[in-house]
């Protein structure tokens, strides 16, 4: 039985750190879309629509 709680747990703990990196992921994206984004339109002198 323990060895079974041991692997659950193992399993458990990368699932968890493979879902921290997926947000990370997300949320680097997000900042790097909307930093290019601003670039491009500072580069073209367009103005910023917010969304």
């Amino acid at each position: 039985m323990t060895a079974f709680i041991g692997s659950f747990l193992q399993y458990l703990i990368t699932f968890v750190v493979l879902i921290a990196i997926a947000v990370l992921g997300v949320f680097a994206g997000t900042a790097w879309r909307k930093h290019t984004d601003a670039k491009k339109m500072t580069e073209t002198g367009e103005k910023r629509e917010d969304k």
